[in-house]
């Protein structure tokens, strides 16, 4: 005897024999091993997740020739936080194939700073599922040279997909924002303490109404609180906000989609220059509960001081596409 658990819900292989006939088979499925963890995306202009070129649908030809809107890549971006992360733990696990799940999306040209974002890798049909969590870490940082960082990695049951993909998680933004006018500093802090607290509702955002359901809906911003710049037409913006809140909409109105905003009470237009997320957190308990991992490395959320250049009230960000979700 081993004196091995067995988990028969959700075995790691599964036997499948046919006794029947003159030829008995047997036949093995391998389920998937899951590895969870926090990224950290320290620079901008990349996706969470592969971004196929839409011009050529991937596949990196128009025609004859490579497609002259990705270089013949496939990808509208050429690195995502998936294609910096799975491929490491796939080649480690041994597996064939991996599916990257993460606790919302930030924008694209927003960054990811502070404990990061809770994600899972799923990797298919793994030959190895114990590892060295601590190395992989390493190795994962390694390969992203600088771009992603991830912590606290451990190996984690099926379940914890879903933990992660519909878990209520509140988020905190720092946001760099560009007024149209001057404003006088008392009237931006007043102005932030009256979106305190404050029921937010939001028709579905201009910026991704081509692929989002038209509806209104309501959220809550926590805690607002501004700082003004050097410049009078410049500030920043902390949010700690319910999950799904459009933080940039929260600042700019959206030409009357989001009431109210911080354009709206001052009467003066907003813009977001530039965005960070700071912390995704659950809404009731920690995303990192014991029961849904496999080994003993500490569970606590990682505490993570990464050295990138801060964000000010001055801060521009050349392209904000922002065409991901609020989360």
């Amino acid at each position: 005897a081993t004196d091995t658990e067995v988990d028969f819900d959700r075995p790691d292989v599964q036997f499948l024999l046919e006794l029947t006939g003159d030829e008995p088979q047997v036949e093995a499925t391998v389920n998937s091993a899951f590895v969870y963890g926090r990224y950290r995306k320290l620079e901008r202009g990349v996706p969470q997740t592969e971004w196929p070129c839409s011009d050529c649908n991937g596949s990196g030809r128009d025609g004859g020739t490579a497609c002259p809107v990705c270089d013949g890549s496939g990808y509208r971006y050429p690195e995502s936080v998936e294609q910096l992360t799975a491929p490491v733990v796939e080649d480690v696990m041994d597996g064939v194939d991996t599916a990257f799940h993460g606790a919302g999306r930030e924008d694209v040209d927003a960054r990811m700073l502070g404990t990061g974002r809770p994600f899972v890798i799923e990797v298919v049909e793994p030959r190895r599922r114990h590892v060295d969590a601590a190395r992989l870490e390493s190795d994962i940082d390694a390969f992203a040279e600088g771009t992603v960082a991830v912590d606290g990695l451990r190996v984690c049951g099926y379940e914890t997909v879903e933990r992660v993909k519909e878990f209520d998680a509140s988020k905190r933004y720092r946001a760099a924002v560009a007024f149209d006018e001057p404003v006088d500093p008392e009237a931006l802090t007043d102005a932030a303490e009256t979106l305190s607290g404050a029921t937010v509702e939001q028709y579905t955002p201009n910026r991704v109404d081509h692929r989002r359901a038209s509806m209104t809906r309501e959220r809550t911003a926590y805690e607002v609180t501004a700082t003004p710049g050097a410049e009078s037409t410049r500030a920043v913006v902390e949010i700690h906000g319910e999950g799904g809140l459009y933080v940039k909409e929260l600042i700019s109105g959206d030409d009357g989609r989001t009431e109210p905003s911080l354009a709206g009470v001052l009467g003066v237009e907003a813009t977001v220059t530039g965005l960070d997320v700071l912390a995704v957190t659950g809404e009731t308990e920690s995303f990192e509960q014991p029961e849904l991992f496999r080994d003993d490395r500490d569970t606590s959320p990682p505490d993570a001081e990464t050295a990138v250049e801060p964000l000010t009230a001055e801060t521009t960000v050349d392209s904000l596409v922002g065409d991901d979700t609020a989360g």
